[in-house]
């Protein structure tokens, strides 16, 4: 037997071992002082050696993780993204705006249902409050002017 097909033969046997001394020589491998360099200078030379096919493969990755995640996430076909867009006009449901970055996708985290396409700062915003319809009520009678208000009074009590 030739040693490359012997070699093969004991990879194949031998997986957990092979797999122990990999992880091993990786772990070495970052502990380097100098390992984030190294990476960030073949990264810049892989991708400057051919832009074109680079920016390609990053695009096709960006959408087919996409797609995974739009299904497996949020339980939305291959269109239904866009769709939800064109009914919204292609604006932030709360904010009316446009965005440069892709909406993001709105749901409610009880029942998992898609509510619609948020900018980032309002999808944010939301989540500061988690979705609570009663302290957006309060921030709503906070910010509210009231000529008559006492900084520090109980603002909110007269919202609900």
């Amino acid at each position: 037997m030739a040693s490359a097909e012997y070699q093969r033969a004991w990879r194949a046997k031998n997986k957990a071992v092979v797999s122990a001394r990999n992880k091993a020589a990786r772990e070495k491998e970052k502990a380097r002082p100098d390992y984030l360099e190294r990476c960030k200078a073949r990264n810049f030379k892989h991708y400057w050696s051919n832009p074109d096919k680079s920016r390609a493969r990053a695009t096709a990755n960006y959408r087919k993780n996409r797609n995974w995640y739009l299904e497996k996430q949020h339980g939305l076909a291959r269109g239904d993204y866009n769709r939800i867009l064109g009914r919204q006009g292609g604006v932030c449901a709360l904010c009316v705006c446009e965005s440069e970055r892709p909406l993001q996708i709105d749901h409610d985290h009880a029942t998992g249902q898609v509510r619609g396409l948020l900018c980032h700062k309002c999808n944010k915003a939301l989540g500061l409050v988690k979705d609570s319809h009663v302290v957006l009520a309060r921030a709503v009678a906070y910010v509210w002017p009231n000529p008559d208000r006492v900084p520090g009074e109980q603002y909110y009590e007269e919202a609900f």
